[in-house]
């Protein structure tokens, strides 16, 4: 897989379905009640984490130079005629509330009511209500939502936090409308944990975190690791994808946060994986 500067013609794949042997029955539950398990576990590591999210590097907007860098990166990406926006693991409104500046219909859906009742804030605090609806809801099994409603889903920073993240992108395309996009933005972040934690090791032993995932969860989480690429779980047999680099929001969080443990020590870079949906 190539990667491409943002500022040039993104790299256009017919995709091959090559990694859908995955032995994808590895990361479907064997009970739902251990699915459940799961998806409580997540809600409440964020729920915690709800109101101090923002403020950490990458996460959060801080400064008009970070909002002004995503906003074009935005408007490149996002199709034309575009008008009703699904914000799939929505968090705390990063995008939802972008995309309502720049005029679109957006709804945002999360798991987790402590990171969306932050961006119910900032939404009534904008004055966006009449443009934004919000759902509590499961990112991997939309449940009331109807097939090919959107004109464009997207998310950020949520795939390698799913359990089943290649189920998650068929969801998605289910509820895009025929000629839509699904638009998932994420970073390779299971190599990229790999990176910070050796040099962690190198430095001072690490020490227990009670604020993390448990170890079991970890280990049910395909993209927590680094054992598995972004790219093997959104590939499909005759989608056209799109793979943009997230260049210019990355290369200044870098100058900005090159004192960040994650960002100053990790290969930190983003890709944005435009999948068309046939019409």
């Amino acid at each position: 897989m190539k990667r491409k500067n943002s500022l040039f013609t993104p790299h256009i794949t017919v995709g091959q379905g090559t990694k859908k042997f995955l032995k994808r029955k590895e990361f479907i539950m064997e009970n739902i009640s251990d699915d459940k398990k799961m998806k409580k576990e997540i809600a409440g590591y964020w729920d915690k984490g709800g109101k101090e999210y923002d403020s950490y590097p990458g996460h959060g907007m801080k400064g008009d130079d970070e909002k002004e860098e995503w906003l074009k990166f935005l408007k490149q990406i996002v199709p034309e005629g575009t008008k009703n926006i699904l914000d799939v693991g929505c968090g705390t409104g990063f995008l939802t509330l972008l995309f309502a500046e720049m005029g679109y219909n957006v709804k945002g859906v999360d798991l987790s009511e402590g990171m969306q009742a932050e961006a119910i804030r900032k939404v009534k605090e904008g004055g966006f209500e009449s443009q934004v609806k919000f759902a509590i809801g499961d990112a991997e099994n939309l449940e009331g939502e109807e097939s090919d409603t959107y004109d464009l889903v997207i998310n950020r920073h949520l795939l390698w936090t799913l359990p089943h993240p290649y189920e998650a992108v068929d969801e998605w395309l289910r509820v895009t409308k025929p000629g839509g996009c699904v638009i998932v933005i994420d970073g390779d972040w299971g190599l990229s944990r790999s990176q910070w934690e050796e040099q962690e090791e190198n430095s001072e032993k690490k020490e227990e975190d009670d604020s993390d995932y448990s170890e079991e969860l970890k280990e049910k989480l395909p993209l927590y690791n680094g054992e598995h690429r972004p790219w093997e779980f959104i590939d499909r047999e005759g989608y056209e994808i799109e793979i943009v680099e997230v260049t210019g929001p990355d290369t200044l969080e870098r100058r900005k946060y090159a004192d960040d443990a994650w960002i100053g020590n990790t290969d930190y870079r983003r890709e944005a994986y435009i999948i068309k949906k046939p019409v």
